[in-house]
């Protein structure tokens, strides 16, 4: 569900998305969420729908394998709003999120997934540590 929320935001703004695919200047083994493509800049999504210890670890593994192969891709994290407090509150999470975002660019995407209104609230990594 977030992965066709945040899909439907990008497309809002004119991104080309692909779901679930591989990127051509990638491994082709490897498999992104979500790939969005407007001229010649490309974003790469991971879907978190809830952000664990596990799953730090693979972000971490994810962001590093995007940045190392595509330096110039932006890479967003995309979770529930419900997260918001988790990253929000002092801990490992959130220096985690603020290391990636200083040294990565990593961005988030909070998404509302609630059925009568899907809400997508875009933070650029620039907001994450300043």
């Amino acid at each position: 569900m977030i992965q066709d929320i945040v899909a439907d935001y990008l497309r809002d703004m004119q991104w080309h998305v692909k779901h679930d695919t591989s990127y051509s200047d990638f491994d082709p083994q490897y498999r992104f969420d979500l790939v969005a493509r407007k001229e010649k800049r490309v974003i790469v999504v991971l879907i978190q729908p809830e952000i664990t210890r596990q799953s730090i670890l693979e972000i971490q593994k994810d962001v590093f394998s995007v940045k190392k192969e595509m330096p110039s891709t932006r890479v967003l994290l995309a979770t529930d709003i419900l997260e918001l407090p988790s990253i929000l509150e002092k801990s490992t999470l959130s220096d985690f999120i603020i290391d990636m975002a200083k040294k990565y660019k990593l961005g988030i995407l909070l998404v509302d997934k609630n059925l009568d209104y899907q809400e997508t609230w875009l933070v650029p990594s620039e907001f994450l540590y300043a």
